[in-house]
């Protein structure tokens, strides 16, 4: 926008046009600082710099928007108006922030002055005809549309309406961020008024060779301006997955080895236990024989690192107990409700953590059932060991990490401002109990829903990657949280690249202009066009039968599965193939195969319903996926099709029969496992005897399973 209104304002002899250039070119380098401070770095000196910069670049689109209006006549203040404005805005700043600074910028210059100039574009454009007209609304249009996006969409702020109307609220509703729409409405700005600018001189030199000069150029720098942005887009998300990808496969190395870690220690504890609950000597305390139950708690104890160990009767009633008899009365003294006491009581070796909220310390227990001389349980071996060695290692570690109990408190971390808020929402049945167990909780979700595995979130108005990993077939969980700056700075590599082809694209454009060699240019890429258009759809074809081939099968499977599961909508799969086809290429050849092949997708094809998907899986294998139905309607279309391509007869061959296998979509995480339920169906219709349809269910799978065991 700052080059095409320096080009105008040199026609003009500067005016209002040298003002809306000066803002072109300020809120570039505002946008341009934003993106260093969000990537690399900030300071508190830096940002009132960005916001001052900012006020000043929209006092000049106000500027401009002034002085139109005045060469129209209208009635306008003078530049006294600037100082209640800079008063409110410095008011704003001084009292609530830079943040709220750039709030009032926004509503005080951004809105006034885009809304003005779309007027001033408007009443110009009144007074013209054709492609000015045209040009002139585009430019007023798109000023409206700026004064919205940029003055009304603002980013969040504790006053109205920015409360309520602000970026994240747009980035909600429309998916996409705010400042990609306001690049994609300053670009349109550009070219309307650059168009625009271009007619005035059309109709000023009145001749036919500048007419098609200068229609050439604009189309043209249209077009390659539009790929380059296109381009330059698709290559910052290209960059930004790929951190992505990164970043998760780091954080899921990271989290396995913290949980390695632990289960390290775990399976130490649960070893040793197993091996106190099954010694001689320990089973025969238990009716008062040995007394040597107390030295091999002590060897267990000291074995794993543990803080002690102790033997349990049903009642709850203590045995025998390693070295300190009163620290395991006092840990002993609620294990009996626990759920690791009533595994071991159902012969169960369990393991869990137990949270001391008063010393903030937690334990890992492991317990195994004693038997007695009949194989009756008759108490319960138990060790118990700290984890403050775990926690202090967790403790170095650079990333935000988090142990959660099983609803979804943080009870312990390395970020001491997190402890106790809760990680998800927590069940209403369940937060009393918390609130009385945790005095200092934080019921202020970090997450929106509970994590099962790793996802991106939101996590305090900030995009983080978490993954969650629960510790050793526990009901607790390690939760590592990796923020995602990263991720913007190396889009940041894509939106340098882009600016630079942008550069090198305006400059050709408005140095040479176009030429012959343009239109030739023009037409290979159309050409370049038309074959990339045959090319895809090669890539989706199957070359022989003309249906859709594997790859694009695939492709529209995953989807509809995803939208089945989502709506709960039925989704059927048929797989098909034609019987003793090898016999047809053995004795008439493979072209005749071939033939036959394309006669029954022809045929097919003219049967099945408009939503439905047929694509050649392979060979004489053929599939067919059904969107909305379920396998009673599957089965009716097979019996259909199996009947019809029975009264056919094919060419060369004479009759032929089909074996169909059907599958309903039963909520698979995979396409494999949906397919394999098809093909199983498949198989045991040929290896029942051909020419038959077969359905995959419950009961189909434990006797397929039956008949593959035999």
């Amino acid at each position: 926008m700052g080059a095409v209104s320096v080009t105008i304002a040199r026609g003009h002899r500067g005016g209002p046009w040298l003002f809306l250039a000066a803002f072109g070119f300020t809120h570039g380098v505002v946008e341009w600082l934003d993106l260093i401070a969000f990537t690399i770095f900030d300071h508190e000196i830096f940002t009132s710099a960005r916001v001052a910069l900012l006020a000043i670049s929209y006092a000049l689109l106000l500027e401009f928007a002034r002085l139109e209006g005045q060469r129209l006549g209208a009635k306008v203040p003078g530049p006294w108006i600037y100082v209640p404005v800079a008063m409110i805005v410095v008011a704003a700043w001084l009292s609530e922030g830079t943040g709220m600074a750039i709030v009032f910028a926004r509503y005080t210059l951004a809105i006034p002055g885009a809304a003005l100039a779309a007027l001033a574009f408007a009443w110009n454009a009144n007074k013209v005809t054709g492609g000015q007209k045209v040009c002139g609304y585009a430019a007023a249009a798109g000023f409206l549309t700026y004064a919205v996006v940029a003055g009304l969409v603002v980013p969040v702020a504790p006053v109205w309406p920015a409360s309520v109307v602000n970026e994240d609220w747009f980035a909600d509703m429309t998916g996409v961020p705010v400042q990609l729409i306001r690049g994609a409405v300053a670009y349109s700005i550009a070219l309307s008024i650059w168009g625009l600018w271009g007619e005035r001189l059309i109709e000023d030199l009145s001749t036919g060779r500048y007419t098609t000069h200068f229609q050439r150029q604009i189309v043209g720098t249209l077009a390659a301006l539009t790929i380059v942005l296109l381009s330059g887009w698709a290559l910052t998300e290209y960059l930004g997955s790929v951190y992505k990808k990164n970043t998760e496969a780091e954080t899921s190395g990271e989290l396995d080895l913290i949980a390695s870690r632990f289960n390290g220690d775990a399976a130490s504890v649960i070893g040793m236990v197993q091996v106190v609950a099954g010694a001689p000597d320990v089973q025969k305390a238990v009716v008062g024989i040995s007394g040597n139950e107390k030295r091999i708690l002590n060897l267990a104890v000291e074995a794993t690192g543990a803080k002690l160990g102790y033997i349990i009767n049903p009642a709850g009633r203590i045995l025998a107990t390693s070295g300190r008899e009163q620290a395991a009365l006092t840990s002993a003294r609620n294990f009996p409700s626990s759920r690791c006491f009533y595994a071991a009581m159902k012969g169960q070796v369990a393991q869990g953590i137990i949270f001391d909220n008063d010393t903030g310390s937690a334990s890992y227990y492991a317990s195994s059932p004693i038997f007695g001389e009949w194989g009756q349980i008759v108490s319960v071996a138990v060790l118990e060991k700290p984890l403050s060695d775990f926690i202090d290692d967790l403790r170095r570690y650079d990333r935000p990490f988090y142990l959660v109990d099983p609803n979804g408190v943080v009870v312990l971390t390395n970020r001491p401002e997190m402890r106790y808020r809760t990680m998800w929402p927590v069940r209403d049945a369940v937060r009393a109990q918390l609130q009385n167990e945790f005095p200092d909780l934080q019921d202020k979700p970090l997450l929106s829903r509970s994590l099962s595995e790793g996802r991106w979130a939101s996590i305090d108005g900030e995009r983080a990657y978490v993954k969650r990993r629960f510790i050793y077939a526990s009901d607790w969980s390690l939760v590592i949280i990796r923020p995602v700056q990263e991720v913007f700075a190396s889009r940041m590599l894509g939106i340098v690249i882009t600016l630079f082809m942008m550069i090198a694209t305006l400059i050709y454009a408005l140095g040479r202009g176009w030429s012959i060699q343009d239109s030739i240019q023009m037409m290979k890429r159309l050409e370049l066009q038309k074959l990339a258009s045959e090319l895809k759809l090669s890539a989706i074809t199957d070359p022989l039968t003309g249906l859709n081939n594997r790859r694009r099968f695939n492709e529209v499977l995953s989807l509809e599965m995803m939208r089945s599961q989502r709506y709960g909508t039925p989704l059927s799969l048929v797989l098909y193939d034609i019987d003793h086809f090898k016999n047809i290429n053995d004795s008439h050849g493979h072209l005749v195969g071939d033939k036959v092949l394309i006669q029954l997708s022809d045929l097919i094809a003219d049967r099945i319903r408009g939503t439905d998907i047929l694509a050649r899986w392979g060979g004489e294998e053929f599939a067919i996926l059904l969107p909305g139905a379920d396998e009673s309607m599957a089965q009716n279309l097979a019996e259909s099709l199996r009947d019809l391509i029975s009264d056919v007869t094919f060419d060369d061959v004479g009759k032929l029969t089909c074996s169909f296998g059907i599958a309903q979509y039963r909520g698979e995480a995979n396409m494999e496992d949906f397919m394999g339920r098809a093909d199983a169906a498949l198989y045991r219709a040929k290896f029942n005897g051909r020419n038959r349809i077969e359905i995959h269910n419950s009961s189909t799978k434990r006797r397929l399973k039956a008949n593959t065991a035999a």
